[in-house]
C-alpha cells in the first residue's frame, strides 16, 4: 500500500483509506461482527487511514471502530468529525466552541482513545468560521485531544476565502466521476498552501 503525507502534517496515511459512514447503519441494516472484519482486514491490508464521524449512525461508526482497531491505535489514523449536533433531536450544525469541546469528549470515549489524529469541522458554512471555534481547536490541540484540525467542505460553501488565515491541516471534499468541481478551485487552492485533500 502507497503512504503519502497528508499535507505538511507528520501524518503518512495509505493512499486509499477506509471511510466509515457505510459501517453506521444510516444505509441500511449491517452486520455489526462483518463491519468489524471488514475495518480489520483493511488495516491487514494495509489501510492504516479511517475516516468517520459523531453523526454517523449517532456514534455507531465511532464506537465500531474504536473497538475493531483500538488494540493498533499507535499504528493507525483516525480522522472523524464533529460540529453536527444530534444529541437532542434532529441533527442540525452546531459550531459553538463548548458544542464542539462536548463532542470531542464523546468521540473520544466511543473511539477508545484519548485524542484524534485529525478533527474535522463538519460541512461548516462561512458564518460558522469564528474567531472563538478556532480558539477552541486550538485550546484542544494544545490539551493533546487532537493533533490537526481540517474541514469538511460541503457543496453549498461558496469560496475558501474564511479558510485563508485559520490553516487547515486538510480539505475533504466530495470528488468522483459524476462530480469532479474539486478540480477547479479546491485542488488548486489546497496544492497552493500545502493543504491535504481527502475525497
Amino acid at each position: 500500500m502507497e503512504v503519502r503525507r497528508l499535507g505538511r502534517t507528520e501524518l503518512n496515511v495509505s493512499a486509499i483509506g477506509l471511510g466509515c459512514w457505510g459501517i453506521s447503519g444510516e444505509w441500511g441494516e449491517v452486520d455489526r461482527s462483518q463491519a468489524l472484519s471488514t475495518l480489520r482486514r483493511a488495516f491487514e491490508l494495509g489501510v492504516n487511514f479511517f475516516d468517520t464521524a459523531d453523526t454517523y449512525g449517532r456514534g455507531r461508526s465511532e464506537e465500531i471502530v474504536g473497538e475493531a482497531l483500538a488494540s493498533h491505535r499507535q499504528d493507525i489514523v483516525i480522522a472523524t468529525k464533529g460540529g453536527m449536533n444530534f444529541y437532542d433531536g434532529d441533527k442540525r450544525l452546531d459550531f459553538r466552541p463548548e458544542y464542539i469541546s462536548y463532542a470531542l469528549e464523546q468521540s473520544l470515549l466511543r473511539l477508545q482513545t484519548d485524542y484524534v489524529d485529525l478533527y474535522q469541522l463538519h460541512n461548516p458554512e462561512p458564518q460558522h468560521l469564528t474567531d472563538e471555534l478556532f480558539a477552541m481547536i486550538e485550546r484542544l490541540r494544545e490539551q493533546g485531544k487532537i493533533r490537526y484540525y481540517g474541514v469538511s467542505l460541503n457543496s453549498r460553501m461558496e469560496g475558501l476565502s474564511p479558510l485563508e488565515d485559520r490553516q487547515p491541516a486538510s480539505l475533504q471534499v466530495i470528488y468522483n466521476l459524476l462530480d469532479r468541481r474539486a478540480e477547479e478551485k479546491v485542488f488548486p487552492w489546497a496544492i497552493e498552501r500545502g493543504v491535504g485533500t481527502i475525497a
